[in-house]
């Protein structure tokens, strides 16, 4: 596999692959990650089940709503 974007989901796959910390602040943001000698561009979201836990906040949906957006705005460029 050679992926052009790796959508990290949560604290926990973001700290492993970007080595960064803080979810709430990072996430819907590009970060580049060297790779085999290879660029592959990163977006960290929030775990979907924050969503449940915070008694599905609409503020959070609509902040994981624009991550996604991120997300598919970088797919199309790269597939363009």
């Amino acid at each position: 596999m050679q992926p052009k974007v790796i959508v990290t989901i949560g604290n926990f796959a973001t700290e492993r692959i970007i080595k960064k910390k803080g979810i709430t602040t990072i996430h819907g943001k590009v970060f580049p990650l060297l790779l085999n000698k290879k660029e592959i561009q990163v977006v960290p979201v929030i775990h979907p089940a924050n969503y449940l836990y915070q008694g599905r906040n609409k503020e959070l949906f609509k902040s994981m709503k624009k991550d996604f957006e991120v997300i598919a705005a970088y797919a199309k460029q790269v597939q363009a």
